[in-house]
C-alpha cells in the first residue's frame, strides 16, 4: 500500500507535528507500507492508495483535493490547535469541511468525540488512536543542589504561553527557591521570542530548536517540565519528559487534561491558567526532593506510567488498524 502522509507546512526540528508524524510513518513502513511525506506545497505526482493528513485545518483542505483526485479514501488525525482553534476557543473552522469529509478521523482521547460533537461534527467517523512515545535513553538524573532547573520544551509563540513560564518562575524567585528556566524550541514567532529573550533572567537561556538525540542530556539536567500552553493536543514534550523521568507540570486545559488524568500527582500535576501564581506547591516539592531516593521512585513510576498508557507499539497498532478499516470500508456518499 501506499500511502501520502500530509504534515504541516511549518514542521520543524523538535515540533510537535514533525515527531508525531515521524512514528506514523515509522509504523506504516514498518507494517511494509510505502510512505510518502509531504507537506500540503510539495507533494508527488503519483497516485497513491491512502492521503493521511495530520492536522485537519492545515493539511485537511490539500488532503480532500488529493483524495478526490486518486479516487481514494482520506484519514485526518487531528493536530493541536484543530478542536481549539489558535486562539483556544472551539473547532478551526479550516477544520470542519475536512473533517466532515474524511473517511476516518483519528484523535489520541475518547473526549476528542465530545468536543466533535459540540461542533456539530459526525462522530461515527471518530477512531482513537492514543499518543504514544518512543523510548527515551534517560541519562542519569543530574541534580544540582539547592537549585530547581524548570525545562519547557517546545515552540515560542503565543499559544504556548512562553511569558507565563517566566512570570511562574519569577514568582517562585521571589518566594525565594532557587531557580533556572530552560526554554528548548523553534522560534515561530520572531517578536515574541525577542520579547521573552529581553527578560530573561541572567541564568536563564533559550537554547532554540533542538533535536531528539540531544533531548537526553536535557532532561537528565532538568528538575521538572513546565507547559503553559493556552491549548495542546496530545503533547509529545510531556510524553517525552516523563518517559525521561522528568515530572511534569502542566496548564489544565483539554489536552494535557485528558494526558494526565489517570498519571499519578507524585510526578504530574496541572494548574489553572487563571492563577498559576499562587499555586507553588508542587514546585516546592520537587526542589525538596531533588537528589533524594523520593526523586528516583517519582522518575520511575512516570516512566511506568508512559510504558503502560502511551507505549509506541499500541500506537502503531491503532494507526494500521485506522488504515485498514478506511481501505475496506464502502465508500459514502459525498
Amino acid at each position: 500500500m501506499r500511502v501520502l502522509l500530509l504534515e504541516p507546512a511549518s514542521a520543524a526540528v523538535g515540533r510537535g507535528n514533525a515527531t508525531t508524524a515521524e512514528r506514523y510513518a515509522r509504523a506504516a513502513e514498518g507494517a511494509g507500507h510505502c510512505v510518502l511525506r509531504a507537506t500540503p506545497d510539495t507533494i508527488p505526482t503519483e497516485a497513491v492508495d491512502l492521503v493521511h493528513a495530520h492536522h485537519a485545518a492545515r493539511c485537511g483542505p490539500r488532503g480532500v483535493a488529493l483524495a478526490q483526485q486518486w479516487r481514494c479514501p482520506l484519514i485526518i488525525s487531528l493536530g493541536g490547535t484543530d478542536l481549539h482553534g489558535q486562539a483556544a476557543q472551539g473547532l478551526d473552522p479550516t477544520a470542519r469541511a475536512p473533517l466532515q469529509y474524511a473517511r476516518l478521523i483519528l484523535g489520541p482521547f475518547a473526549d476528542d468525540a465530545s468536543l466533535l460533537r459540540a461542533a456539530g461534527i459526525d462522530t461515527s467517523t471518530f477512531r482513537v488512536v492514543r499518543r504514544g512515545v518512543k523510548p527515551v535513553d534517560a541519562l542519569p538524573h543530574q541534580p544540582a543542589l539547592g537549585v530547581l532547573r524548570i525545562l519547557c520544551l517546545g515552540a515560542v509563540r503565543p499559544l504556548k504561553n512562553n511569558m507565563v513560564a517566566m512570570e511562574i518562575v519569577a514568582a517562585l524567585r521571589r518566594h525565594r527557591i532557587d531557580c533556572t528556566l530552560t526554554f528548548a524550541g523553534a522560534e515561530l514567532d520572531s517578536a515574541y521570542a525577542e520579547g521573552l529573550r529581553q527578560r530573561l533572567h541572567a541564568s536563564d537561556v533559550m537554547l532554540g530548536p533542538v533535536a531528539s538525540a540531544a533531548l537526553p542530556a536535557i532532561f537528565a539536567s532538568s528538575d521538572v517540565l513546565l507547559n503553559t500552553s493556552l491549548a495542546e493536543g496530545a503533547s509529545n514534550a510531556i510524553l517525552e519528559a516523563l518517559a525521561a523521568g522528568v515530572p511534569v507540570a502542566a496548564s489544565n486545559v483539554h489536552g494535557n487534561t485528558a494526558l494526565l488524568r489517570t498519571a499519578g500527582a507524585n510526578f504530574a500535576c496541572l494548574f489553572d491558567l487563571a492563577e498559576p501564581l499562587t499555586q507553588l506547591a508542587p514546585f516546592g516539592t520537587l526542589l525538596l526532593s531533588a537528589g533524594t531516593s523520593e526523586n528516583a521512585e517519582r522518575a520511575h513510576e512516570a516512566q511506568e506510567f508512559v510504558r503502560v498508557h502511551h507505549d509506541v507499539a499500541a500506537e502503531a497498532h491503532e494507526l494500521l488498524g485506522a488504515y485498514a478499516e478506511a481501505l475496506g470500508a464502502t465508500p459514502q456518499a459525498r
